[in-house]
């Protein structure tokens, strides 16, 4: 979220198989012991753009699982894309 608006996006929708974090996102919850990640999320949805949460089906979410397990292979760097990596193409 941060990168999008850094990038100069104002409109973003955020997708998640995770219905509780999407529960706590919309409720503004703040249960648990992401806190300081929930409430840095919710001054993030507090600037002047328009973000909308998503429930995507973890079988449907192919491309995020791709980025998430390149991720997890990297760095600690941000990466961007311009085009899809080559096997992530969404379908």
């Amino acid at each position: 979220m941060e990168l999008a608006w850094f990038l100069g996006s104002r409109d973003l929708i955020v997708e998640s198989d995770s219905v509780d974090a999407l529960r706590m996102l919309q409720q503004r919850s703040t249960k648990s012991g992401l806190f300081t990640i929930i409430s840095h999320i919710f001054q993030l949805c507090n600037k002047d753009w328009r973000i909308d949460f998503s429930k995507v089906d973890r079988r449907n979410n192919g491309v995020a699982d791709g980025l998430a397990k390149l991720a997890s292979d990297a760095s600690f760097d941000v990466m961007t894309f311009d085009e899809s990596p080559i096997g992530m193409e969404a379908g």
